[in-house]
């Protein structure tokens, strides 16, 4: 009969998770920043995109940690034009220009209503991204992609990401509560000022202004005084994300030269994030403890990674190096100096110092105890920041107090475990009942669509459905999302991410109809774990088959009832001591409650063998009465044939008033000449035989590994037995692999050992590992030794990650 169940499934409605990738030996970065971020403000959830600088053949570590993290559904790449010269090189671009317009021969209105699209259109060459890494792109982060396109959206100055993004333009007029006024952001001469203001409040392009106005929109310069508001007030209110001017009209007369109490959520950026909320998955945000971090550094590297960290979570800043550097020096210069001679600091150096009083005012000025400030750079030296949190404190309001709460994090070791979400607001926990059959969803999912516009345009209006399955967390891996969500045509519209199944809405083509009849609505299969795992080392070469010991640890598992309850048994040290009896080979002479019969080359116990490592009766009882209807363990009789003189142990269910010899086959009534000792005939329990085998290859340790890893994860927990993996290709052709485990969608292969570890053990899965395409997460040993030699732990460092349970671990 077809196995039915049910799981719960939970799906939300968000906009595309997008990483641009930008050459990180660009000498004119902050330019294309500028029109990266210009791009991005036009774009339903732009603000949340991200920017990765690479040479187009590697990617920092850190920052394939953050892209890991992030799980982008696409990624692109920046291609520079002549407009981004106009920012970056404005004697080159007017040069360019003019050439331009004396060969075109155009009226001045004419050229200039040319100008600007062709400026952008003309490329000045663009970032090649090597194969290599293309393949890497899609091992490790698992993207929607079309054939080899893996990097496949192209992104310039101040242009429109059409399919498949959703353009704000196309959809602010049915959103409910429509906008219908937006803020120029105030021009900042100064460069990084300019790029720490972009990365809060986007940019908002003449073309871009032009479009909103002719949805009815007001658009409307930030035009300040700035005696009256400063830059260092405006760079407050963005770190904050948030302006009271309160006290600022109580200090100023003209305080209508102050910007508009409400500008601060009237700028490109908010507009992007239309109908739009931030949210953590309560598993993992801990906002108490969850310290904020600053990055320190004047490079691309640096700025990139403050704008990914600051996409990935709140209370992320920078600190541009050269600004910290120019008022610390001020403070040098006028220590010792009256007070009418000391020097003020500059508009620049003021918001220097400002920004340094918003960290300590966000972790409440030390108050917060479990709170800390991490400083962090991608190209200054743990050393060189030891400086900078000096500088920090001697241009502090609060001086010295600062320093305690300011740690030092190399950027590579900075924690990513809790991630923000973009999702639309109350549409991210939509649950429906599915029953499967066979592990396929008999009915479909009910696709959720946006609810803050009326209508959805489905030609216009596009959408990523998340997808969470009760207990099924599969690994992202390229080619898994199109077998799990059914109906779909590719991995072009289906991915696994990192956290949850996506899937593109409403649908890759359209013809006509309205969004209820166009919406996709897959199908859900739920692979066996053993079929995710024999595709995964498929996409790499090897074939997969259960190895003998992989087979009895499957048979124990099923016969105790579950991982947990194996794992239960075999923790407790005494019921590992009853089952260490049963591979005594040379019994005590005299014992007659540990019997070896050589001919069987098995041992059998007594009730009383069982009572003495228990040490209680009823315990004793309650376990065999356990153990036996589990069929663990038989209960049976020792005879002796009378005729060809065969000791054996006979199971209860074959004798009667006689028995007949398993060797000869004669049948005979026995008595007792055929037990001799006792008096009366004793029960012996024989293990089950694939139970012996799995404890005499001590496969107990790859239960007890298992069932650790299971306890960290209950719910996100998948595992197969151990397995051998063969290619023919390879130089040992045939291996085998004892852990096997998928915990929170992380790979996890490892090796057991009850004897100890030799590096030779390890270097076995550093040869897997490095043949493999998509690289496991983790490498995990397991062994009964309290300490690993330092050759091995030599050998372990090797891994990208890696992790060790002892004995302790494993018993406790």
């Amino acid at each position: 009969m077809a196995e039915l169940f049910s799981k719960n499934v939970t799906t939300a409605v968000r906009t595309p998770r997008f990483a641009v990738l930008v050459d990180k030996h660009e000498v004119n970065w902050k330019a294309y920043i500028n029109g990266i971020v210009q791009t991005f403000s036009q774009v339903w959830g732009g603000e949340h995109f991200i920017i990765v600088p690479t040479d187009g053949k590697t990617i920092d570590p850190a920052f394939w940690k953050i892209l890991e993290a992030y799980s982008p559904d696409y990624i692109g790449r920046y291609i520079p034009s002549i407009s981004d010269l106009e920012q970056a090189d404005i004697k080159k671009y007017e040069e360019i220009k003019a050439r331009h317009k004396a060969g075109w021969g155009l009226s001045d209105d004419d050229f200039k209503n040319q100008w600007n699209e062709k400026a952008t259109m003309a490329h000045l060459g663009g970032l090649d991204v090597d194969k290599s890494l293309s393949e890497e792109l899609k091992n490790r982060l698992s993207p929607f992609y079309f054939d080899d396109h893996v990097v496949k959206e192209n992104v310039f100055h101040d242009s429109h990401l059409a399919y498949p993004f959703t353009q704000i333009e196309h959809i602010v007029e049915s959103a409910k509560d429509r906008p219908t006024e937006i803020f120029s952001p105030l021009e900042i001469e100064d460069e990084a000022y300019k790029l720490l203001a972009l990365s809060r409040v986007g940019a908002l392009s003449k073309s871009y202004a032009r479009t909103l106005e002719s949805k009815g929109f007001t658009v409307k310069p930030l035009s300040t005084d700035p005696e009256v508001f400063r830059l260092r007030d405006y760079i407050e209110a963005l770190e904050e994300n948030d302006y009271d001017p309160r006290w600022q009209r109580a200090m100023h007369e003209d305080s209508d030269k102050l910007p508009p109490d409400d500008f601060i959520h009237k700028l490109p950026f908010k507009m992007s994030m239309l109908h739009l909320g931030k949210y953590y998955r309560h598993a993992t945000h801990r906002d108490w403890q969850e310290n904020i971090t600053v990055v320190v550094g004047d490079t691309m590297d640096d700025y990139c990674l403050y704008y990914c960290l600051s996409r990935l979570h709140d209370g992320v800043f920078w600190m541009p190096d050269s600004h910290l550097n120019e008022a610390h020096k001020k403070v040098i210069a006028n220590r010792g100096k009256a007070d009418e001679d000391i020097e003020k600091f500059t508009d620049i150096e003021g918001a220097t110092s400002e920004l340094v009083n918003t960290y300590y005012k966000a972790i409440k000025y030390g108050h917060d105890k479990d709170k800390k400030i991490n400083l962090t750079s991608a190209t200054l030296t743990t050393r060189q920041l030891q400086y900078r949190k000096q500088w920090m404190s001697e241009i502090c309001f609060s001086g010295s107090d600062i320093l305690p709460h300011c740690i030092i994090v190399p950027f590579d070791e900075l924690p990513i475990t809790c991630v923000m979400q973009v999702i639309e607001m109350n549409n991210h926990y939509n649950q429906q009942d599915i029953v499967f059959q066979d592990r396929q969803s008999i009915g479909r999912i009910n696709t959720p669509k946006p609810k803050n516009f009326n209508p959805v345009n489905p030609s216009e209006h596009r959408w990523i459905t998340t997808v969470n399955i009760d207990g099924f967390r599969p690994p992202a891996l390229p080619f898994l999302g199109s077998t799990i969500l059914m109906g779909m045509n590719s991995v072009q519209e289906t991915r696994v991410a990192k956290d949850e199944l996506a899937y593109f809405c409403p649908n890759v083509a359209y013809f006509g109809g309205d969004i209820d009849s166009i919406t996709a609505r897959p199908t859900i299969s739920l692979p066996l774990d053993a079929d995710i795992l024999r595709d995964y080392f498929a996409d790499s070469g090897y074939t997969t088959e259960l190895s003998d010991k992989g087979s009895y640890l499957k048979d124990t598992i099923e016969r105790f009832g579950s991982l947990e309850q194996t794992a239960t048994f075999f923790r407790t040290e005494s019921k590992r001591n009853i089952f260490d009896q049963y591979l005594v080979t040379k019994p005590d002479q005299g014992d007659d409650e540990i019997v070896r019969l050589s001919v069987e080359s098995r041992t059998y116990l007594s009730f009383e063998a069982f009572r003495r490592k228990l040490g209680d009766e009823n315990e004793a009882i309650t376990l065999l009465d356990e153990l036996i209807a589990k069929d663990i363990v038989y209960r049976g009789l020792i005879f002796q044939c009378s005729r060809c003189r065969l000791a054996a142990w006979y199971d209860i269910g074959s004798v009667s008033s006689t028995f007949t010899c398993s060797r000869c086959g004669f049948n005979q009534t026995y008595n007792h000449s055929n037990w001799k000792q006792p008096a009366e005939p004793k029960w012996y329990y024989r293990l089950a035989e694939t139970v012996y085998l799995f404890y005499e290859s001590s496969s107990h340790l790859t239960a007890l590994a298992l069932d650790k890893l299971r306890l960290e994860a209950p719910d996100e927990f998948h595992y197969e037995s151990e397995t051998n993996i063969l290619n023919p290709q390879s130089e040992k052709p045939k291996q085998e692999i004892d852990i096997l485990a998928i915990s929170k969608g992380n790979i996890i292969l490892g090796e057991c050992k009850d004897c100890p570890v030799e590096p030779s053990d390890i270097r076995k899965y550093l040869t897997i590992f490095a043949q493999l395409n998509i690289q496991p997460t983790q490498f995990l040993l397991a062994t009964t030794e309290q300490t690993v030699a330092s050759t091995v732990q030599t050998e372990l460092d090797k891994f990208k990650s890696h992790r060790l349970f002892t004995r302790d671990d494993l018993y406790s």
